[in-house]
């Protein structure tokens, strides 16, 4: 969910902590992806229209991840205040 409330309040993308925690990826035994080496990218239904852009209708923004801000009483594997803004 993509929130931009007006000019004076930041932009927030809303997502699910157990995306951004190390400690869920060690249980899964995969690589813990940090989130400056995500990029967002609004405007995309399919990821093939990045390398097309002659496809797109409208303007595709691409916006890194500066910082995820968790829930913090969030604790995996628990699903209660699974939530997280960046």
């Amino acid at each position: 969910i993509y929130l931009d409330v007006d000019e004076t309040h930041q932009r927030l993308v809303l997502s699910a902590s157990h995306c951004f925690d190390p400690k869920k990826a060690a249980i899964e035994g995969r690589k813990f992806i940090r989130p400056d080496e995500l990029i967002l990218a609004f405007n995309v239904n399919d990821l093939r229209d990045l390398k097309l852009p002659k496809r797109n209708f409208v303007k595709i923004e691409m916006r890194s991840v500066k910082k995820v801000h968790r829930y913090p009483s969030f604790d995996y594997p628990a699903a209660y205040n699974d939530i997280a803004g960046m």
